[in-house]
């Protein structure tokens, strides 16, 4: 069945299914909120958005306690394993975190050093080649190696060559500088007219809801006068 998206929800459809897609553990329904698109729908195009994504299964939306006070978590397909557990303000169960190496749900326990964000498995860490698990080991001795090269060197460069590499480092600070101050000057022109475009967008959505609305209400009129009769 092709899917059939509103035009006045596809920006705000794009936007959250982007904002789930970067926690692989799912999100609150009430966590869309800090998506600017969502935002400017009203409660029922809100709703109607919920049902568009659960019924062409646009992300996996799991429902959890009674009709009228349920919470909602919607979570991104890629990351969906064979077992989702559903999540309630009760659960005490541990924490669960995606391996890097096998993308896959594992509990805090089956990980080493499990509070770091960017971290493999037990098993996966145990698969990997000896001198890739002793690299940090080497990395730190050739940290140290570097750092007293740079003293032996800094010792044999006479005033005129450190002026110089003084000077150097000098005008690369105030290159970089310059490249970060241009940067910040282009975003802050740039975000007005963002947000422009996006009001207005949000305005011509409603526009067309409106007027769609409006044809329905029509043709309901239309109906009952050709169906309207003079009885004698």
């Amino acid at each position: 069945m092709a899917r059939t998206t509103p035009p006045h929800l596809a920006l705000a459809l794009d936007r959250v299914k982007a904002f789930v897609s970067k926690h692989p553990n799912g999100v609150d329904v009430n966590d869309l909120l800090k998506v600017e698109a969502y935002t400017f729908l009203n409660k029922k195009a809100r709703k109607q958005l919920l049902e568009v994504i659960e019924h062409y299964n646009q992300l996996v939306v799991i429902r959890t306690g009674k009709p009228g006070r349920e919470s909602i978590w919607l979570r991104h397909k890629r990351y969906l394993t064979e077992h989702i557990e559903e999540r309630n303000g009760d659960d005490t169960t541990e924490p669960l975190y995606t391996c890097a190496e096998c993308l896959k749900e594992k509990p805090a326990g089956e990980f080493y050093g499990h509070k770091n964000k960017s971290f493999r498995c037990k098993e996966c860490t145990e698969r990997l080649p000896a001198q890739i698990k002793t690299a940090p080991v080497q990395l730190s001795s050739d940290i140290k190696d570097k750092d007293k090269e740079v003293i032996v060197t800094k010792q044999n460069l006479s005033p005129l060559e450190l002026r110089k590499k003084a000077e150097e480092l000098l005008r690369q600070a105030e290159e970089t500088e310059r490249t970060i101050t241009a940067k910040d000057v282009f975003q802050k022109q740039l975000e007005p007219v963002r947000r422009e475009v996006l009001l207005a967008h949000t305005k011509v959505t409603k526009a067309v809801e409106a007027m769609v609305d409006g044809m329905a209400e029509f043709d309901k009129a239309v109906a009952k006068l050709r169906e309207f009769k003079i009885i004698p």
